[in-house]
């Protein structure tokens, strides 16, 4: 046999009998070969099951946020929070500006894992339901971006049938087009990244914030304690916060703490911004 045949050819190389050590037996004599194979493949099987395992997981608990989404976006209708955004967007159409054709989302933060993201997401979903309604023009896709998002963020996004951006600005129009932006608590240095990208009369005359009282940011910055030169200084928001249309959402803070408290739709009438234009260097 080839294990009778191994030996001899050893002879063959200068070996002799007592010097020769069958590489498929370790030390006491046991066969090897195979057995260190046939483990290694059952810890690969092993490894196999559990990612799939795993995965599936990770794939209920997706499915199960999903349908939590549904049901706070019904819990948002019934609070009074569709019959808000509807009476905006019929005062706009009252004053012959065209509605807002995309909802683009800022600092939603992890929503496979936080709550308060979720609901914070089912707003989006409410606000840009309520203009595709309202605009047949409105893009089909919620656009959403956050560097912190992960692969399970991401995940659930697409199954939602929204479009994560890569960059805060991909996509088209982002510099003159209608568009309702949601930034629930961003920082106010990307609430100054979204005015400059829009710094015009026309342009900013078709913006909408809903995020951050601009008042309150007015208030805090201009009482005392402040440092004029902080890096964290909204100077974009300061310098528009006088000619800024201002309405406080309903807050269901019974729903969950901590989503929408502070928030605020603010637009900017071009009959408030330009008497400024020159101060505030408008295009």
């Amino acid at each position: 046999s080839e294990r009778d045949q191994a030996p001899r050819r050893a002879r063959m190389m200068g070996w002799n009998d007592a010097t020769y050590v069958d590489p498929r037996e370790d030390v006491e004599g046991r066969t090897v070969c195979g057995r260190e194979d046939a483990s290694q493949d059952k810890k690969t099987k092993k490894g196999r099951k559990k990612k799939n395992r795993r995965m599936r997981t990770e794939e209920m608990k997706r499915m199960d946020k999903l349908v939590k989404l549904r049901t706070v976006v019904e819990q948002l209708k019934a609070h009074g929070i569709e019959r808000f955004a509807g009476e905006q967007i019929a005062r706009r159409s009252e004053k012959g500006r065209n509605p807002w054709n995309k909802v683009v989302v800022y600092g939603l933060g992890h929503v496979a894992t936080s709550d308060v993201a979720l609901h914070q997401l089912a707003l989006a979903f409410l606000l840009h339901d309520i203009l595709r309604k309202a605009n047949p023009k409105t893009w089909d896709e919620l656009l959403c971006y956050d560097p912190a998002f992960d692969e399970s963020d991401r995940r659930l996004l697409q199954q939602a049938e929204c479009r994560v951006m890569e960059r805060p600005d991909e996509f088209e129009g982002h510099e003159s087009e209608p568009i309702l932006y949601y930034m629930p608590h961003c920082e106010g240095p990307v609430y100054d990244m979204v005015l400059r990208r829009r710094w015009n009369l026309l342009a900013l005359g078709d913006t909408a914030i809903l995020g951050n009282s601009f008042r309150a940011y007015h208030d805090v910055w201009n009482g005392s304690g402040c440092k004029p030169t902080h890096p964290n200084k909204p100077t974009e928001v300061l310098r528009i916060a006088p000619y800024t249309t201002e309405i406080d959402i309903p807050d269901p803070n019974h729903l969950v703490v901590g989503a929408f408290n502070n928030t605020s739709l603010m637009t900017f009438p071009i009959l408030r911004l330009k008497p400024a234009k020159a101060e505030l260097g408008l295009g």
